[in-house]
């Protein structure tokens, strides 16, 4: 048998390492739906589908650009994906935080608003309350109701906090 000529085996090596990434890719596309991520996030899909957010997509707010789908599907690759390949359970691996900008995007005439926002009780102006806060600090619930690992949702008691703290009137008058 002959010894290929070195031209043969780099062809060999962008061959395989193409093949490599369709692979990959396919992968991806295909453990991205949310049927895939439910198959073993199955509280957090239930907890989604009894939200306002029940027609996003898990990417719609965990990975909410093509930049952020890479470095989530790196993060699930090197860590969900070989805990399940060794025994391992979702529960015990850490929460994924959200990041701010699918709902600040989504949500963006509220926190822009120049009139307070009314609901459950509350009176907040996001633009002056809420600018410099992480939407979760306030909003973990919203995703995926109670099944979410560090349930918290908007509270008198916080916005008393806050403006006891920030010496802010805690009067109702925004």
């Amino acid at each position: 048998m002959a010894v290929p000529a070195p031209r043969s085996k780099r062809l060999i090596w962008v061959g395989a390492i193409a093949l490599a990434a369709v692979l990959l890719a396919l992968v991806s596309v295909v453990g991205s739906t949310p049927a895939a991520c439910s198959s073993c996030h199955r509280a957090s899909a239930e907890g989604l589908a009894a939200t306002a957010h029940a027609d996003l997509g898990c990417y719609s707010c965990h990975a909410p650009s093509p930049g952020a789908v890479v470095a989530f599907k790196a993060n699930e690759l090197a860590r969900m994906y070989s805990s399940q390949l060794t025994g391992g359970s979702v529960e015990d691996a850490p929460a994924v935080r959200v990041g701010d900008s699918a709902g600040r995007t989504c949500h963006a005439s509220a926190i822009d608003a120049i009139e307070p926002t009314v609901a459950r009780g509350l009176r907040i102006l996001h633009s002056a309350c809420a600018a410099d806060e992480s939407c979760v600090s306030c909003h973990a619930v919203e995703g995926h109701g109670e099944a979410t690992r560090t349930p918290k949702g908007p509270s008198m008691g916080a916005c008393v906090d806050c403006h006891t703290t920030t010496e802010a009137p805690i009067t109702c008058e925004i």
